[in-house]
């Protein structure tokens, strides 16, 4: 087993995913884990919607999620899914019903703890594994989408979190374990965390 880690640039449009597919492709006898980053700068803009919504403009940071999230779209339509186009955008469009609830939620607070940019800035690998794994699929890379939320535990130092190795450990073998006799590769989300208290 190898991991392979890709960072933002690396999975930043549609023609850097195709180079990840072909560089994955040409690993599968290694039995590659791979590890993807949000695409590039993501991270940062849904950050600072999230900060321009603490300070009240909450029309100006929905106007950025839009922005983002035609980004992600235009850059799917390029890759040219097929079929998985579909529920592929519900679940883009999914997510960012999500974080526009965050950033309405910011508006009324008019706060921005760092409990709530953990949050937000997690939708960045959401958003970029769920296109990776149709992307593979689609050149025919059998693939599974692994949610590290479920074995990634942390402490509570948001946005300067430290894994707990003695409960993570354990439940990043099980549930690879879980995983082994599946079908593909293992496709998990670079920077999405949990804290042990269950953000």
């Amino acid at each position: 087993m190898i991991i392979c880690k890709f960072g933002g640039t690396s999975v930043q449009d549609a023609d850097a995913l195709e180079r990840v597919a072909g560089i994955i492709r040409q690993r599968l006898e290694e039995k590659p884990v791979v590890v993807s980053s949000a695409m590039g700068k993501t991270t940062n803009g849904l950050l600072l919607a999230a900060e321009i919504a603490a300070m009240g403009r909450k029309h100006e940071a929905l106007d950025l999620l839009g922005r983002l999230r035609e980004k992600h779209l235009s850059e799917m339509e390029r890759l040219g899914l097929g079929a998985r186009q579909q529920d592929l955008t519900e679940t883009i469009d999914s997510h960012f019903r999500e974080i526009s609830d965050i950033v309405n939620g910011l508006a009324i607070l008019g706060e921005l703890t760092p409990r709530s940019m953990d949050a937000i800035a997690s939708y960045g690998e959401l958003l970029s594994t769920a296109i990776l794994e149709q992307v593979l699929e689609s050149r025919g890379v059998p693939s599974q989408l692994l949610d590290a939320r479920q074995c990634m535990i942390t402490d509570d130092q948001f946005t300067r979190a430290a894994p707990l190795f003695e409960v993570t450990n354990p439940a990043i073998r099980q549930r690879h374990h879980d995983h082994h006799r599946s079908r593909g590769l293992r496709l998990q989300r670079g920077d999405h965390r949990r804290g042990a208290r269950c953000l």
